[in-house]
């Protein structure tokens, strides 16, 4: 009987085993790096739809506010007008009733 000797084992990696380790954890940081960097966009993302969709609200509501404002300031013209013209139409009946009562007086002085 024979001793049974040396086997050699057959290398399945060139690559020495910290080199080998190393590459594996920079895949490891790289995808994770990734994962991150994706999440920050989708982040910025929503953070940009979010912040548009409040200026496009914050519009519209200016809006409304100014075309409130624009029918009081309408209202309001509205009602100045009729109050011009009602004081001018007190004037003018004024007027007519200090001409009759002149006209009047004239008259009674030329009679008498």
């Amino acid at each position: 009987m024979k001793a049974p000797g040396c086997k050699h084992l057959k290398l399945q990696c060139d690559n020495l085993l910290s080199k080998f380790a190393f590459n594996c954890n920079v895949r490891r940081s790289t995808k994770a790096a990734a994962d991150k960097a994706t999440a920050a966009a989708d982040k910025a993302t929503a953070d940009a739809t979010r912040k548009q969709a409040n200026d496009k609200a914050a519009a519209a509501g200016k809006a409304a506010a100014e075309k409130s404002k624009a029918q009081e300031a309408a209202a309001k013209a509205e009602k100045q007008t009729a109050s011009q013209a009602a004081a001018e139409q007190a004037k003018a009946q004024d007027a007519a009733a200090k001409s009759k009562k002149e006209a009047a007086t004239k008259a009674a002085k030329a009679r008498g």
